[in-house]
């Protein structure tokens, strides 16, 4: 008598168990690793704005000029100061706006501050949807050399040490120390 070749039901049953369960786990990985793809995809977004808009303004700071009669303004939410660009003499202010969230920087010819000229600057976001933002600056004390952080600046204490701007865009705070050459 021929005997028929083939498999049995519990041996389909088996290999059918085994191949779901690889199937299963394949695609576990699978989707578990689109997952963690789309939040490293989105938080490096996230950190190029914060650390783009930081480095910005180290450039800016870095290039500035020492103008005592125009100086360095600052305070928690907003700097100004003297730049030179293009062989021109610029004043650049930074400051952030909460109602539209989103850090701004302005760029004044400084012959129209001089001469009471309407200013006619230009204006442009260098950080959109930030949660926050703030400064401090670096104030090396004349008598004792000591430094300390503080939250105000005003043209009459010169030009400070550093400054160190925070933001927080989608919960992730961005910080920075920014040391000004000119400041000595």
């Amino acid at each position: 008598m021929k005997r028929l070749s083939g498999f049995t039901l519990v041996e389909m049953v088996m290999s059918v168990t085994i191949f779901s369960i690889v199937a299963a786990g394949i695609a576990g990985t699978f989707f578990s690793g689109m997952k963690l793809w789309q939040r490293a995809n989105q938080t490096s977004a996230v950190q190029y704005d914060g650390l783009w808009a930081l480095e910005t303004m180290a450039r800016d700071l870095r290039q500035s000029v020492d103008l005592p009669w125009l100086g360095f303004t600052g305070s928690a939410q907003e700097i100004s100061f003297p730049v030179p660009s293009d062989g021109l003499l610029y004043q650049l202010t930074y400051t952030f706006d909460e109602a539209g969230k989103q850090l701004l920087r302005t760029r004044v010819l400084v012959k129209d501050l001089v001469e009471d000229k309407e200013a006619e600057g230009t204006m442009r976001k260098t950080a959109a949807d930030a949660d926050a933002f703030s400064l401090s600056f670096l104030h090396r004390d004349a008598d004792t050399e000591a430094l300390s952080w503080t939250e105000t600046w005003k043209p009459k204490d010169g030009v400070c040490v550093a400054v160190k701007p925070r933001i927080t865009i989608k919960g992730e705070e961005f910080a920075k120390e920014i040391y000004i050459p000119i400041a000595g």
